[in-house]
């Protein structure tokens, strides 16, 4: 592989792209299955890049997990979330931005919930990307599994922050971890990687950075997903082998269940029952305040 240079859109420095720090790697949504991307290491600021400029109007159209419905699934994971903002100081009587929400399932079972006040923005979905939002100020800003879905996530922390009220509005984000998901294994990274979604995918350090210099100050870093419940089968370990398991891609989790495939395997099996156990520490969940 011939060695060039790119510049890191975290930290802004210039690193040489080689064999040693970069991957191949196919895309783990059905459609585009057969494509493979490069995804690259930063070697100032261990932040993951997706290499290849990509058509996000091409991509995010049928976006496969637009087709998330609000089953019994997904509601244990929708209380697990909610927890998340509850320990963070979300109170009944805030008003919430659920920032990036894709087809609304969040916020309305939020609003189910009684937090009335709540608002969803997502610049892909038609029925919530009413850019007004960006006229308003919030008590809590989530946003969720969205950062490293952007082009420029220095740019898309100056849009959420700029919407926090304050003082002691708070933002709460959760995304991927740089620092734990290793290149050297992408077989087992399909997942986290998640081609060409993710396209910039940041460390702890570089994201608790980032919220200081916009004048926020860390309340709290959790280092585990908010898939990781110690109900069975609601795990993010398990979810993943379940997809390796299958055909490979996301799309396999909104498919028909395939509990002969499940129950005939040991894997599964220990996954699903003991999978919370297993924190890898490849998600990061920060609570800030703004000052």
């Amino acid at each position: 592989m011939n060695t060039y240079s790119a510049i890191c859109k975290i930290c802004g420095k210039e690193s040489e792209i080689d064999g040693s720090n970069t991957v191949k790697i196919r895309s783990n949504v059905r459609q585009f299955k057969k494509e493979q991307f490069t995804v690259w290491r930063c070697a100032q600021c261990n932040s993951l890049h997706s290499l290849e400029e990509i058509d996000y109007d091409y991509y995010y159209k049928n976006y496969v997990m637009q087709k998330q419905k609000i089953d019994f699934a997904t509601r244990l994971l929708f209380i697990s979330r909610l927890r998340q903002l509850v320990r963070g100081g979300l109170l009944p009587h805030h008003s919430i931005l659920d920032f990036g929400c894709g087809n609304g399932g969040f916020p309305y079972f939020l609003k189910k919930k009684g937090y009335v006040k709540t608002i969803g923005y997502d610049p892909f979905s038609s029925q919530f990307s009413d850019r007004s939002i960006y006229t308003q100020k919030f008590d809590i800003i989530n946003s969720q599994d969205v950062i490293e879905h952007s082009s420029d996530p220095v740019t898309f922390l100056d849009e959420i922050t700029a919407l926090v009220k304050r003082p002691w509005g708070k933002l709460m984000i959760g995304t991927p971890n740089a620092d734990y998901i290793h290149l050297n294994d992408p077989l087992d990274e399909v997942g986290w990687l998640h081609q060409p979604y993710h396209r910039h995918i940041l460390g702890s350090k570089q994201l608790i950075q980032m919220l200081e210099k916009k004048g926020f100050r860390i309340d709290k870093v959790e280092q585990k997903s908010y898939m990781d419940t110690k109900i069975p089968f609601i795990n993010s370990t398990f979810v993943f082998n379940y997809m390796t398991s299958t055909d490979g891609t996301v799309d396999s989790i909104f498919d028909p269940i395939k509990f002969g495939l499940i129950y005939t395997s040991p894997r599964l099996l220990f996954h699903g029952l003991f999978g919370y156990l297993l924190n890898h520490k490849k998600d990061i969940f920060i609570t800030a305040t703004a000052l």
